[in-house]
Order: C-alpha cells, then structure tokens, then sequence
C-alpha cells in the first residue's frame, strides 16, 4: 500500500484560523505527531486555540499522514492552506 507523509500550513498569519477538518476525510489523512494533533483540534483543542493572543493565526505547519492517497492540493488550497512536502512510500 502506498503511503504519503505531507504537511499543511494556513496561507496567511493574521485572523482567526479554521482548521478545514473536513479535509482529514477527504484525504482519508490524520496528524502524525501529538503536536500536530493538538494544534488541529484533535486532542481537545478548539480552532480558536490556534490563534495567538497577539492576534497572528497560528504559523507552524502540521504534518498528516494518508494510506492510500496523495493529498489535494487545490482543494487543500480553496480551504485557505497550503500543502509544502509530500513524501511517499510503501509500507
């Protein structure tokens, strides 16, 4: 089965940030670190988290992982976030 490891972060810094959580099923993907699972909502958290009290959305980037397909891209992109690596392979 092939695999792909990518990472995703929102096009812009400023504002209040909604993770598209839509996205994780239809890129049949999921975080890979507690890190990136925090920072998504997943571990309890609410989007409103994820903007700092200075006002800056937040600017990391989160790493997910999909088992059998590569990430949209555009659709990712119509969401307001960018995909920046993509890594494959088969496990």
């Amino acid at each position: 089965m092939k695999r792909f490891k990518f990472t995703v972060r929102p096009k812009h810094t400023q504002g209040a940030l909604d993770f598209p959580f839509d996205m994780l099923r239809y890129d049949r993907c999921y975080p890979i670190t507690p890190l990136s699972a925090r920072a998504i909502g997943v571990a309890g958290r609410t989007a409103s988290a994820m903007v700092h009290k200075s006002g800056k959305a937040f600017q990391g980037t989160i790493e997910l992982q999909s088992n059998d397909r590569a990430p949209s891209s555009a659709r990712w992109a119509s969401q307001g976030w960018i995909v920046t690596i993509v890594e494959s392979f088969r496990q």
